[in-house]
């Protein structure tokens, strides 16, 4: 299989928690191109020569108006999507410096819930296998 790279694409998402634990649910609006009003993690596609730390920060930025600090790398994931493009995602995880939520036109609504009620939302399988798997590295005391 060649790999077309105008259809080979790298994003980043990130679990944001506030002090008290909760994290950052976003929900993907009606004319989203994938999983239309679909839960979702903050983040997006790198631009061309960004680093993946700059572009969660920014993404997080645009999309929920929301800095955030320490985000750290705990899980990169590599498929398809629906629209046949090939996408590498990295996963952090980031504390929020405040938890006053701005979305952007990407989202129609927001939630702060904890990661068992984030598991329970309708989303994108990757987001809740990359949520499962922080789940299982913060018991493990990886992250």
């Amino acid at each position: 299989m060649k790999l077309d790279p105008r259809r080979y694409l790298v994003a980043t998402k990130a679990i944001v928690l506030r002090e008290d634990g909760l994290m950052l649910a976003l929900r993907r609006s009606e004319t989203a191109p994938t999983h239309p009003l679909e839960w979702d993690l903050p983040g997006g596609i790198l631009d061309w020569g960004e680093e993946a730390d700059s572009g969660i920060a920014r993404e997080t930025m645009e999309e929920a108006g929301i800095e955030v600090e320490a985000p750290r790398v705990f899980h990169v994931i590599s498929r398809t999507n629906p629209l046949d493009e090939f996408w590498t995602t990295i996963y952090y995880v980031a504390r929020a410096r405040t938890d006053t939520v701005t979305l952007s036109y990407e989202h129609d609504t927001y939630q702060w819930v904890t990661i068992e009620e984030f598991l329970a939302l309708q989303g994108a399988s990757r987001n809740n296998e990359a949520v499962a798997r922080y789940v299982a590295l913060h018991k493990a005391g990886r992250v």
